[in-house]
């Protein structure tokens, strides 16, 4: 029974000390976990704290570059320090100079102040002046805008042996435009407004033309050595024409228009029909001389003289000869620009030459029923555009 007791009480003690035990365990076991955790704060706390110190690390390394350079900087600075305590000591000399000088500074500081006062008046002047250039500025932009308003392109077309043509060139020079110009009951000119387009070729055409004079109104003359009322026109009217060529009022050029000597060729007269076009090409020969006009007023004075004794005697051998007469004056007073060329070459070079001044004439825009010769174009030129003298 003894024996029971003792180890009933072994039992209890050693449940009580298996007890103790847990509970001591389980305190370990809590205690183990908290430091097990703490050790993770802490390795984690030590990460963050390498990388602040790499951070630190990088930041004191910039800063020592930084601090480097400032002591770099510095020594500049003290450098520049030197050299302007230099010149400070400079100038406190010419300071020293200039205030011995006072009264002469005083002088030129008068003089300052009157050449001062003058150019503040100079300068209102000159604002005054700018404003009355900027008025006018404007009524010169206003007075060119209404001259190009008014500024047109006109243009007469006469035709025939008639002294409207001195009309057309008053008309045209004033840069008044009438319809029609009337002489003896006929109208010989018709005045037109030129396209811009139309005013070049025109121009073109005067530039490309045998031409006299460098007045401010163009003529530009359609003729045929052998056209009788060609030949009258210049009888008539020729020298007031040359007075208008010499004073400068006209600028005259000539062009071939073919129109009668082809009556020859059709009935048969190549040697009347060769002359009139052969008279032609002198007339080219003697614009290469500075002969031109003498050349157009002599050729012209020989057919007067043929057409006045056929309208005397009414014989018509007058009409057939006069070309002939015409070229041996020409060949005469031009021994320098004979001329050799078949019948052929002849006639190819008048035909297209009547072609292309027939697509001359409806270019411009010649009425169809006063294609004939003489014809003449009457159109004012702009200043820049006159020809050279």
């Amino acid at each position: 029974m003894r024996t029971g007791l003792v180890l009933a009480l072994l039992s209890a003690l050693l449940a009580a000390a298996l007890v103790y035990l847990y509970l001591q365990y389980s305190a370990l076991a809590g205690s183990y976990t908290d430091l097990q955790n703490r050790y993770q704060a802490l390795r984690s706390e030590y990460a963050q704290l390498s990388s602040r110190l790499s951070s630190l690390q990088t930041d004191y390394q910039r800063l020592q570059s930084r601090y480097n350079s400032s002591l770099a900087e510095l020594g500049a600075l003290q450098s520049r320090y030197a050299s302007l305590e230099k010149n400070y000591t400079s100038l406190l000399a010419q300071y020293s100079i200039l205030a011995n000088a006072s009264a002469t500074n005083k002088t030129c500081l008068t003089a300052y102040e009157q050449l001062l006062s003058q150019y503040l008046a100079l300068q209102k002047s000159y604002e005054t002046l700018k404003a009355q250039l900027a008025s006018l500025q404007q009524n010169y932009s206003r007075l060119l805008s209404l001259y190009n308003e008014t500024q047109r392109h006109i243009a007469y077309f006469c035709a025939g042996a008639t002294p409207a043509v001195f009309q057309a060139i008053h008309l045209a020079e004033a840069g008044a435009l009438e319809g029609q110009i009337a002489y003896e009951g006929q109208t010989v000119c018709v005045g037109v407004q030129l396209a811009e387009g139309q005013y070049e070729y025109l121009l073109s055409l005067l530039n490309s033309s045998m031409r006299v004079g460098s007045g401010g109104v163009a003529v530009v003359e359609y003729l045929d050595p052998t056209c009788p009322y060609c030949a009258l026109f210049y009888a008539l009217y020729g020298g007031g024409l040359g007075s208008y060529v010499e004073n400068g009022t006209v600028t005259l050029a000539v062009r071939y228009f073919p129109t009668h000597v082809f009556s020859y060729y059709q009935e048969g007269q190549y040697e009347a029909f060769d002359a009139g076009v052969e008279a032609w090409l002198y007339w080219q020969c003697a614009y290469g001389q500075g002969r031109l006009m003498e050349a157009v007023e002599g050729t012209y004075a020989v057919a007067i003289r043929y057409l006045a004794d056929y309208e005397r005697t009414g014989n018509s051998t007058d009409l057939s000869v006069y070309p002939l007469a015409e070229l041996s004056y020409l060949s005469q007073s031009l021994p320098g620009c004979r001329v050799n060329a078949t019948t052929a070459w002849l006639f190819q070079f008048a035909n297209s030459t009547l072609w292309q001044i027939s697509s001359e004439a409806q270019r411009i825009g010649v009425p169809q029923s006063m294609l004939g010769t003489p014809l003449f174009v009457v159109f004012k030129l702009a200043p820049s555009q006159y020809p050279s003298p």
